[in-house]
């Protein structure tokens, strides 16, 4: 029996919406339908990032009834995905073919759009367009709080891997969020930019500091300890919309809808790839070759390596 009948993928979109790379450096892919009838997804691992998205060279995989929107490994056994219908869910990677949902989150009322793992609690945080903020506790599989300090919707998420605590969010309101999952109460920091343009992807450059891109193609480095008052750096990255955003060895990596990947040293551009030929939606670090992979609604993976 072929590979694809065992896990009913016989194709993968060329919707590429999201990738991420464990340390063993199998990648987890996420792609979706966006044409034709069936507006469905892909979920899928491949052992070898090179040989990716291809799919004689699929190691597991399984068909999902709506579209992906980002996926992130859990850890070594385990990848957790965001999708169209609202729902998050839980693959566990096992040594057959064909991927299993574990677990399935279902309590936001519009597409979720992003998810971020807590490795040292196995707590998950994530958005939604409905503009509420989960988050779950995967040993008892239940949501642990409902965040609704959002008035529009929800864009990213991500945990401060440096803490256990506090995560912050964009969303199209216009604002960066700072949030301490202990409280229910009020953001911590509570950041606005533009009644026109708004953040829409988030990392931390550390405890103190976020890195924002925005849908006008700016990147701004934002404060915490200065009360999100204003930017601690703000410059353009780019001509559209910033989607992804990875801070690795001092440098800033971004992918953009202007089809391009980019690297920034401080507010220096010092890389710039523009071999895709569709927006550019994902980005993921492979530590053991110091390389950054790209996807995007091209179809296609390439290899960025890491200026050091």
């Amino acid at each position: 029996m072929d590979l694809h009948e065992k896990t009913g993928v016989a194709a993968i979109p060329k919707f590429l919406d999201g990738i991420s790379i464990n340390k063993n450096d199998q990648l987890a892919l996420v792609a979706s339908n966006l044409t034709g009838k069936l507006w469905d997804g892909v979920v899928a691992v491949f052992n070898n990032v090179k040989f990716a998205p291809h799919i004689p060279h699929i190691d597991h995989g399984s068909l999902n009834e709506s579209g992906c929107t980002s996926v992130k490994w859990i850890d070594l056994n385990n990848i957790v995905t965001s999708t169209d219908d609202g729902t998050v869910e839980v693959w566990k990677v096992n040594d057959t073919p064909n991927l299993e949902v574990s677990i399935i989150f279902a309590e936001h009322n519009d597409v979720c759009s992003s998810v971020s793992v807590l490795n040292q609690t196995k707590q998950l945080v994530s958005g939604s367009w409905d503009g509420s903020i989960k988050i779950w506790n995967l040993e008892n599989e239940q949501a642990l709080h409902t965040i609704l300090y959002h008035t529009d919707k929800v864009l990213d998420v991500a945990w401060d891997t440096n803490s256990v605590n506090v995560f912050a969010s964009a969303s199209e309101d216009g604002t960066v969020q700072i949030h301490d999952s202990r409280s229910e109460g009020k953001p911590d920091c509570l950041w606005f930019y533009d009644p026109i343009y708004h953040p829409t992807c988030l990392t931390w450059k550390n405890s103190n500091c976020v890195i924002a891109g925005f849908s006008n193609g700016d990147i701004n480095l934002l404060d915490l300890r200065y009360s999100c008052s204003s930017p601690l750096k703000n410059f353009t990255a780019h001509k559209k919309t910033v989607n992804k955003l990875v801070y690795v060895d001092n440098l800033i990596i971004s992918a953009s809808d202007d089809f391009s990947v980019k690297m920034y040293d401080d507010s220096k551009c010092v890389y710039e790839n523009v071999r895709h030929s569709d927006y550019v939606k994902g980005l993921a670090y492979q530590e053991s070759s110091k390389s950054i992979w790209s996807c995007g609604w091209d179809g296609v993976l390439f290899e960025h390596k890491v200026l050091l």
